[in-house]
């Protein structure tokens, strides 16, 4: 019992010692990143330095953009899985010259997207799901908004992230090229995905669109997540490879339950802009 107990003992002083030495390294990292960004003369808000210092993982997105995107550069936005609006204002506040599609299928998560992004030009909000088909679907309501899901939790999951199932809610699902949004060459178009494990089904979808999309950060799972599904990463990349985009970046996230992907947000860019990862 005194042996495992010392045992027990050793493996978190180890783990203590690689969260803070790894801590002090990502936030290295992402501060190393925005000096290189500098140097191009990307004019981006000064307050990021101080955001990364004190807390890297809210700043990351923005930091792995601005490697792709200059702040002042027309872009279009489509935002899938869009939650209450805070992800895509985020966005806006680096990159203001942005027009905005969202998608948010739950009623009232829906009415706080509408509410954050009332009268705002170049936006547009849609109450529905995107999927690979038209219909109805009943999507599981979390305790937080942003663990809605069509899929179910495997129960390891659930168990650690303590988001049990609090109900559902039939909403509508359309596929995202029915909407033939409008694409202007003269922005550069970054589609997000967040759907909680329906992303295959929201980029089987967006075929016709795909080829005309830029920059793409889709949520892929690497590992059981959900319930009769199998890891989404192999397929996700499998089915933007068509529109030449690949994946170059794997966000931080989730580093703490696993040193190995579990979940992640994966960066995807066109091959046209792969040589800026080179940049210096």
């Amino acid at each position: 019992m005194v042996t495992e107990s010392l045992n027990f003992q050793k493996i978190m002083m180890f783990y203590k010692l690689w969260h803070y030495a790894h801590a002090v390294e990502f936030r290295l990292q992402m501060l190393n990143e925005l000096a290189l960004i500098r140097r191009q003369d990307k004019a981006f808000p000064s307050r990021l330095w101080l955001q990364t210092l004190r807390r890297p993982t809210s700043t990351e997105d923005w930091i792995n953009f601005l490697r792709f995107l200059a702040p002042d550069e027309p872009i279009h936005l489509i935002d899938v899985g869009a939650n209450d609006g805070s992800w895509s204002e985020g966005f806006i506040s680096i990159f203001p010259n942005t027009a905005l599609t969202a998608f948010e299928p739950v009623p009232a998560t829906f009415a706080q997207l509408q509410a954050r992004y009332k009268g705002r030009p170049e936006t547009q909000l849609f109450n529905c799901a995107l999927s690979s088909k038209s219909g109805r679907l009943a999507i599981n309501l979390g305790e937080e908004s942003t663990f809605a899901s069509f899929e179910e939790f495997e129960d390891h999951i659930g168990q650690v992230r303590e988001k049990s199932i609090t109900g559902t809610e039939e909403v509508k699902i359309e596929t995202l090229d029915s909407f033939a949004i409008e694409i202007d060459p003269a922005r550069k178009t970054v589609l997000k995905i967040d759907v909680q494990g329906h992303e295959e089904e929201a980029l089987e979808g967006a075929a016709a669109l795909l080829p005309r999309v830029d920059v793409v950060l889709c949520e892929t799972s690497f590992a059981s997540e959900y319930k009769n599904r199998q890891p989404s990463f192999s397929r996700v990349a499998e089915l933007l490879r068509p529109a030449n985009l690949f994946p170059i970046g794997f966000q931080e996230f989730g580093r703490q339950a696993s040193t190995l992907a579990i979940e992640r947000d994966v960066l995807f860019v066109k091959d046209s802009l792969l040589d800026m990862i080179f940049e210096r």
